[in-house]
């Protein structure tokens, strides 16, 4: 569903219902390679508010790998 704005539509109203639910702000951690979410959340006003690294094992090799994630913010 890449590109259908399927996430943007569910993201919004998931952001929107919450709003009622007397939440007053969102945070999401992303993997800085996934362009199109990131993208996505900045869109929708989701500021980048810190970073951490995680070590992971590839599934294949179970060679280590850094991730970076992004924790974006975004007040209701």
């Amino acid at each position: 569903y890449r590109g259908q704005g399927v996430a943007q539509e569910l993201l919004q109203y998931l952001l929107k219902s919450n709003q009622s639910k007397h939440f007053d702000a969102a945070v999401i951690r992303v993997w800085n390679k996934n362009i199109p979410a990131v993208s996505l959340y900045k869109k929708l006003g989701f500021k980048e508010i810190d970073t951490i690294y995680q070590t992971k094992l590839k599934k294949d090799t179970k060679e280590p790998f850094e991730m970076k994630k992004i924790y974006m913010h975004l007040k209701l």
